[in-house]
């Protein structure tokens, strides 16, 4: 089926829950980033298109340059995050100002209290490893050898939730660094924002366009593959790129998915979906959201320079 295909099938769907977003541009965290102008807020081309109907109790859709919202379902519930809670981990742990080329040594402590056991206890591994395993293949051990390693796990976890209120995260509370803990909690409006922040780091989208790792232990290499399934998809080829992408998956939380992706003018489309059904549709509706925004948006300033070329 080609694109074009799908987008007319796409589009003829509609969600009769969908909350139709009021858009504005407006500053929404304090980040340094300049103003948005109010021009550059995506306008709907397609009004008839409400959006696409998912399974996930929550979910939402929004312009990455603006925050203006262009779909949300049920986007201001609370929810458990799972391993979504590492886009705020690497943002805490990249703020230390860390030396990559240092040792990190996986011990008992970082041993995973759920999910299996990837590093293995006593092996050492460079903090850089240890940084890219954690956000390639979501290593839970990864996370907590981080924490303890620079701020200590009690002073980095309070740390992670002064980084989600410096990002305008409302809702967030993180209990732990590696997602793990049922209790680490935000909403999909929340990590939306976290993903938007953690696009800023360069060491974070480029470890996430990654499709595999490979960490060099002291014992033996470990061969990390990615999590995230659409890095292989359409999504990742001309005239899209995905910048930067998530996943979290837990018996309490269901499967989630961030994704930010990057359109053939330039612009960003955040899209976030918590609780998912399964491992594989979590994919399927995020990446269904994404062509639906596309298709049924345009952007001003994107539109009148390409008309200008």
């Amino acid at each position: 089926m080609d694109s074009n295909a799908l987008l007319a099938i796409l589009s003829a769907f509609t969600l009769k829950t969908v909350q139709e977003p009021t858009l504005r541009a407006y500053a929404w965290n304090p980040l340094p980033v300049s103003r948005p102008a109010v021009l550059n807020v995506p306008v709907k081309r397609k009004q008839t298109s409400l959006g696409i109907d998912i399974s996930a109790p929550s979910a939402i859709v929004m312009d990455a340059e603006t925050g203006a919202v262009l779909f949300e379902k049920n986007a201001d519930d609370v929810r458990p995050v799972a391993s979504l809670t590492k886009l705020v981990a690497a943002m805490t742990y990249l703020d230390t100002k860390p030396d990559f080329a240092a040792n990190v040594e996986i011990r008992p402590a970082d041993g995973p209290s759920v999910g299996r056991t990837i590093l293995p206890t006593n092996e050492r591994f460079t903090a850089e490893d240890v940084f890219e395993g954690m956000l390639v293949g979501s290593i839970n051990e990864s996370a907590k050898a981080l924490a303890r390693s620079s701020l200590g796990t009690e002073d980095f976890v309070k740390r992670m939730n002064e980084k989600a209120e410096e990002v305008g995260m409302k809702r967030a509370t993180f209990v732990d660094a590696s997602g793990e803990d049922a209790r680490n909690r935000a909403t999909a409006r929340d990590i939306a924002l976290a993903l938007r922040a953690a696009a800023a780091y360069p060491e974070i989208t480029e470890a996430m366009s990654r499709s595999s790792v490979t960490l060099s232990g002291v014992k033996k290499p470990y061969l990390i593959k990615t999590t995230n399934l659409l890095l292989s998809s359409e999504l990742n080829r001309e005239p899209y790129k995905i910048i930067a992408a998530k996943t979290g998956t837990l018996p309490e939380a269901g499967h989630n998915y961030a994704l930010m992706t990057e359109g053939k003018d330039g612009q960003k489309l955040l899209v976030v979906l918590l609780g998912g059904e399964t491992h594989y549709s979590r994919f399927q509706d995020v990446k269904a959201l994404t062509y639906w925004a596309f298709d049924a948006y345009e952007w001003p300033r994107a539109t009148a320079r390409t008309a200008a070329q």
